[in-house]
């Protein structure tokens, strides 16, 4: 059984509306837009859209951004490449707002990986930079060694094969 499966049968368990399953049910449509924006883009927007009317009903400003983050994944994976920025800046406002930097990050890496595929190369360059600050100063290891992976296939792609 794949991941989204499951995913998928655990929020059909999740129906009550009390606010702390509602908050699980946000959780996992956002789990589930993740898992499938590479695997069923409408599916991946569906779930997504269902995840940003619960966290704003439920106030869950962190929640929000990532339902916003995943419908930008989702529209960058169909080449909606300025829908997708759109919603990876609409996230990463409300992740300054909270000082979620964890957040801001993401969303500057995803709007770096939205430029390199529509071959604005110096631009994602800049994104990816930017968001490599902000995993430094959070000493977010991973989120720094996807940045050097990020930047290094940016060069590859630029036929800069020393970089």
């Amino acid at each position: 059984m794949k991941n989204y499966e499951v995913l998928e049968q655990q929020l059909e368990l999740l129906t009550s509306c009390d606010p702390d399953t509602q908050l699980k049910r946000a959780e996992t449509l956002c789990d589930l837009a993740y898992a499938l924006a590479l695997v069923d883009v409408q599916k991946s927007l569906s779930h997504a859209g269902k995840a940003l009317i619960i966290t704003r009903e439920i106030k869950n400003r962190r929640l929000e951004a990532l339902a916003l983050r995943y419908h930008g994944v989702a529209h960058g994976v169909a080449g909606n490449y300025e829908k997708a920025l759109e919603y990876y800046n609409q996230s990463m406002v409300i992740s300054r707002e909270e000082g979620f930097d964890e957040g801001v990050a993401s969303c500057l890496n995803n709007i770096a990986i939205n430029f390199h595929n529509s071959g604005r190369h110096q631009e994602a360059l800049d994104y990816y930079q930017k968001a490599m600050i902000i995993y430094r100063r959070i000493d977010d290891q991973s989120g720094v060694a996807v940045s050097y992976i990020n930047i290094g296939e940016l060069y590859y792609d630029w036929g800069d094969l020393e970089k």
